[in-house]
C-alpha cells in the first residue's frame, strides 16, 4: 500500500491518490460495477480541483465545496456497497477483491487517509516523485542488469546526482560534465 508519512505534531497517515486509484481501476476493469469506477473519477476531479486551487495559490478548499465533496463520497460509497451486496459474488475472486477495498473505503481511519489530500494542500497527493526516481534502478535491475556491485553503485550515485540536478532545476548534463572536468564546486 503506498502511504505518504506525514510529521504535524506527530504522525499522520495519508494514502498514495496513484495507488488507490490503480486498486479502483483493477476493480472497474474486471466486474460490471459503476461503484468503483464512479469512485475513481470522483477523486481525479477532487485532484484535479485541488491543483488548480494551489496554481491559485489556495492553501484550501472552501468549506462548500469541502463538504461537498464528502457527501458525494458518501454517496457513491453508499450505492457501491449496494450495488456489491446485490451482485453474484459465489466466491470469485475479483468481487473478494472489490469487498476488500470497499472496506478500506468505508472504514474511517482509512477513508481520512485516503482523503487527506483533500483537506491540506501542503501533503502531495501522491508519492509519484518517491516512485519516479526509482523507477530507472529498477528497469536497469531487470533489463540491463548489473555486472558488480561497484557499477551498481556507481549507476545509483549518477542517478541520484542527476535527480537532484532535476529537482533544483539545474542541467544535469551541465553538472555531469564540471563534475568530470573538476570544475564543479559543491555548495
Amino acid at each position: 500500500m503506498g502511504q505518504i508519512y506525514i510529521m504535524d505534531y506527530g504522525r499522520a497517515l495519508a494514502q498514495c491518490l496513484s495507488h488507490i486509484l490503480r486498486y479502483l481501476k483493477g476493480v472497474y476493469d474486471f466486474n460490471p460495477h459503476e461503484g468503483a469506477k464512479n469512485m475513481a473519477k470522483l477523486l481525479i476531479e477532487i485532484k484535479d480541483n485541488r491543483e488548480d486551487c494551489i496554481a491559485r495559490d489556495e492553501e484550501k478548499f472552501s468549506d462548500e465545496t469541502y463538504k461537498d465533496y464528502i457527501a458525494r463520497f458518501e454517496d457513491i460509497l453508499k450505492k457501491w456497497k449496494k450495488e456489491w451486496m446485490c451482485s453474484n459474488i459465489d466466491n470469485n475472486p475479483v468481487y473478494e477483491e472489490e469487498r476488500k477495498l470497499l472496506q478500506r473505503f468505508e472504514d474511517k481511519r482509512e477513508q481520512k487517509e485516503i482523503l487527506y489530500f483533500m483537506k491540506d494542500f501542503k501533503i502531495p497527493a501522491t508519492n509519484n516523485q518517491a516512485e519516479a526516481d526509482q523507477r530507472p534502478v529498477k528497469i536497469k535491475q531487470k533489463i540491463g542488469k548489473f555486472r558488480s556491485v561497484e557499477g551498481a553503485t556507481c549507476y545509483a550515485e549518477i542517478r541520484s546526482c542527476i535527480n537532484t540536478f532535476k529537482k533544483h532545476k539545474v542541467s544535469p548534463f551541465d553538472m555531469l560534465k564540471r563534475v568530470f572536468d573538476g570544475t564543479f564546486e559543491p555548495v
